[in-house]
């Protein structure tokens, strides 16, 4: 009986050990890549794309002329004003009509023209905000990934740190009991790895938080399981560090969707302007 409980007792450690372990092991790509799919701005963003798309068909579809059919019909009966001679008649009458009509706007003070023109660069803005929030969700992810990653790092010194000073402490005891040092030098030893454990408790609690931010930033249902790998990370070539802040600006100045958003948007407002001074002329 005893035997078998021990059994029952061991296959439920390993079982829950099992449960425990993390189905997946996340790479920076894949977390990167899933942030992409997944990530509600970069939805709502990619729906503003949408729409601006809309908004740009919509008003080159207004330089078409339009065209509108309408008819009706009309049955009377019983006693009635006989529209002809206009007089009470009592017979059934039937009437139907149709009518069709289209409009079109020859000149407008070139607003149409402004209207495209801002609808084209609203919808080139709203490309370059779904770009910047790609790179704003990469850079987070990436962020929060090496973040981990340091955190680990420290985790593991913390305990190395930990296991060096217990080493000593115990050698400090035999030398004490032994008569060789002072017992103060024992409790200090003692003071510095109690110090030491609170160092590596501190450490568990911030590469635990790091993680669940990460899997938070990534919408996880199960941010329990996230686990990630340490990849093996090259270090940057020495014409990356020795670049000046001048030159690395002025490739933000180009690169940087944001910036090109923002002008973008400045030509846009302009074509408001010019839009809103079109009305002044005759149509």
């Amino acid at each position: 009986m005893k035997f078998h409980l021990s059994f029952v007792l061991v296959a439920l450690l390993c079982l829950g050990s099992r449960a425990q372990s993390p189905d997946k092991v996340w790479g920076i790509e894949e977390c990167v890549n899933y942030a992409l799919e997944n990530n509600i701005q970069i939805q709502q963003s990619q729906l503003q794309v949408e729409i601006n798309k809309n908004n740009q068909q919509q008003v080159r579809a207004d330089l078409a002329p339009n065209l509108n059919l309408n008819s009706n019909y009309g049955w009377n009966f019983g006693l009635n004003i006989d529209p002809v001679t206009n007089e009470i008649s009592q017979s059934q009458r039937q009437t139907a009509s149709l009518g069709l009509n289209s409009n079109v706007t020859l000149f407008s003070g070139l607003r149409q023209h402004y209207s495209i023109a801002k609808a084209n660069l609203d919808y080139m803005a709203a490309l370059y905000d779904l770009e910047d929030m790609e790179y704003d969700v990469s850079l987070n992810v990436t962020a929060g990934y090496l973040q981990i990653l340091l955190n680990k790092e420290i985790l593991n010194v913390a305990r190395e740190q930990q296991r060096v000073s217990k080493l000593q402490l115990d050698r400090m005891t035999k030398l004490v009991e032994a008569g060789a040092n002072p017992k103060g030098d024992e409790l200090q030893l003692q003071a510095q790895w109690a110090r030491d454990k609170q160092d590596v408790i501190a450490a568990e609690n911030a590469y635990i938080i790091s993680k669940l931010q990460l899997a938070n930033l990534l919408q996880l249902e199960n941010p329990d399981e996230f686990e990630i790998e340490s990849p093996e990370i090259e270090l940057p070539g020495a014409e990356l560090v020795a670049r000046s802040a001048e030159s690395i600006y002025a490739t933000a100045l180009d690169m940087q969707p944001a910036i090109k958003g923002a002008e973008i948007r400045v030509e846009s407002s302009e074509k408001d302007l010019a839009i809103t001074k079109a009305g002044a002329y005759p149509t």
